[in-house]
């Protein structure tokens, strides 16, 4: 089986860094879907609108919403900016960097997201795609976070979980995973291609 993570397009908050980022994609931000039509596909997404936008902007239909592939809850730091953290919570910030099981904002540590997405990736895989066993056979395409993107790179690599802020996965950028016997393997890390 093989999958496709594509990080949904850059937001209004992208730069900032913001926690639980909800906000809308950027308009006039070209998005190539060339990589994405190298083999067959069911597009699925994750809640986040800028997750739906980015296929609404590439043309695709998506199956479903895959509510599980949701960036992780981000507690009481939700909607605020990284830098903002550093100056209200600077001790809580630099626990939440060094250790991945801390949830110093109240909500899902990086372990938990990461546990998460496995938890995902290794459901069942069914000929007809029901809701039960949402993997096809064929080829998916997922749109999601960023920071889910790189949850399902340290599954595949079955990394341990602080490995997470040591991938980098752009806003457009997609990661290319094959499951075969059970596993994932890494296939690749593609960066955004502007057009």
């Amino acid at each position: 089986m093989r999958l496709m993570l594509l990080a949904h397009g850059e937001t209004e908050r992208t730069r900032e860094l913001v926690f639980g980022d909800e906000s809308d994609l950027l308009e006039g931000l070209p998005l190539s879907s060339d990589a994405l039509h190298r083999m067959p596909v069911t597009w699925w997404s994750a809640p986040e609108p800028g997750c739906r936008q980015t296929a609404d902007r590439l043309g695709v239909r998506v199956a479903g919403v895959i509510d599980e592939l949701a960036g992780p809850d981000a507690g009481r730091w939700r909607g605020c900016s990284v830098a903002q953290v550093a100056a209200d919570d600077p001790r809580g910030l630099e626990q939440w960097l060094i250790d991945p099981f801390a949830t110093p904002h109240g909500g899902e540590s990086l372990a938990g997201l990461v546990e998460r997405v496995g938890r995902v990736l290794d459901g069942p895989v069914a000929s007809d795609a029901s809701r039960s066993a949402i993997w096809p056979e064929a080829g998916a395409t997922l749109v999601v976070t960023p920071l889910v993107a790189r949850a399902a790179v340290v599954h595949a690599l079955a990394a341990r979980p602080a490995s997470i802020l040591h991938v980098d996965v752009a806003p457009s950028g997609s990661v290319r995973l094959a499951r075969h016997g059970g596993r994932w393997r890494l296939s690749g890390l593609e960066r955004a291609d502007r057009s």
